[in-house]
């Protein structure tokens, strides 16, 4: 888990980063991109699959619900308390435009605000005057007279829980027996709440590294209590669920002998790799979206798509008895995975 102001950081350099990744669809005007496709959806209209396709990337994809409608966003972001009118803009908020008061999708994530100025880098934009929607690319717009009165005019902000993966917002809803969802709800935040305030801690609603800690360790939070989540990974039961996240990750890599970040990076690959005796290049090859989905830990510069398979996974399939063994990662290799850590001391421990 990453603290609130870490996580915004990163969703806002992500944008950043994507004005340089074009050409966003290909071909051109038939919105097939890779944002909508990491997350498991087809080629639509992609302004919020976009906004959603960096938070899953940098760490908070549990601080939002998942959906492709802007209108959900926002009905989402008022019942959670997410939401921020016209006139309160906020950095790494998600803006939405209306055209004459009616007509609304998701402009961007907001990069700078204040009284004077707003700026806000979005997908499926463009850089031409007026409505952006479905322009087609990741571009950098200047939103100031968007404040104003005019045609197309800001129609409120939806700001996500930043800090937040699926994975730690499951561990939090069992933990308060709130219904298991992966994204923050009304009644988690609710039920978070109502803890903090058990628990003599701020009553926000907002679960942090503090209240995280103090929900999984029971402890009454603090900072000596916020550091050691990463500790017990390796220790207690992981959530056989089927999606190879944060926690997952980090048991995976505690067993390998390697840092415990909680994101499967090419050196962990690496080691994964010459523990199953494949071929070690810190690539996952071979790969189709549901990879995506099932192992979201692993950073997507690792994974190449299209191919037969990776051979790393099918050595794992084959190891764990996983059918069929076609080395792709999926729902059920995360579950196996997960389910062999959990009851194997010796399952992927570093040999020596």
């Amino acid at each position: 888990m990453k603290d609130f102001a870490t996580a915004r950081a990163d969703y806002i350099s992500w944008h950043q980063d994507q004005l340089r990744k074009g050409p966003w669809e290909v071909p051109a005007g038939s919105n097939r991109n890779r944002y909508s496709r990491s997350l498991g959806r087809p080629a639509q209209a992609w302004c919020v699959d976009y906004a959603q396709a960096g938070l899953e990337a940098t760490g908070s994809g549990g601080g939002i619900i998942p959906t492709a409608s802007t209108r959900a966003h926002i009905a989402w972001a008022k019942t959670t308390g997410r939401y921020r009118s016209r006139n309160r803009p906020a950095l790494g908020a998600l803006a939405a435009v209306a055209k004459n008061g009616t007509s609304v999708h998701t402009d961007g994530c907001v990069v700078k605000a204040s009284t004077s100025r707003l700026l806000a880098i979005g997908g499926n934009t463009s850089n031409r005057g007026g409505s952006t929607a479905d322009g087609g690319g990741v571009y950098l717009n200047d939103r100031t007279y968007m404040l104003g009165s005019g045609t197309y005019r800001i129609y409120g902000y939806t700001v996500p829980f930043f800090g937040l993966t699926r994975e730690d917002v499951l561990e939090i809803q069992g933990k308060l027996g709130v219904t298991r969802t992966g994204y923050m709800t009304a009644a988690t935040v609710a039920a978070v709440r109502a803890f903090q305030k058990r628990s003599g801690l701020v009553a926000d609603g907002f679960p942090g590294p503090t209240t995280f800690s103090a929900l999984t360790l029971g402890s009454g939070g603090g900072k000596g209590a916020a550091a050691k989540p990463a500790a017990s990974s390796t220790s207690s039961r992981l959530a056989e669920d089927g999606i190879f996240g944060t926690a997952s990750a980090k048991a995976l890599e505690g067993r390998l002998g390697l840092k415990q970040d909680g994101a499967l990076d090419a050196a962990d690959i690496r080691a994964w790799q010459k523990h199953e005796g494949t071929f070690v290049d810190g690539v996952i090859s071979g790969q189709v979206t549901a990879i995506d989905r099932a192992f979201p830990a692993v950073k997507d510069s690792q994974i190449t798509r299209g191919g037969g398979g990776s051979n790393l996974l099918r050595a794992v399939q084959r190891n764990l008895n996983v059918t069929p063994v076609d080395g792709y990662g999926g729902h059920d290799l995360a579950k196996a995975m997960q389910h062999a850590i959990n009851t194997n001391p010796t399952a992927f421990k570093a040999k020596g």
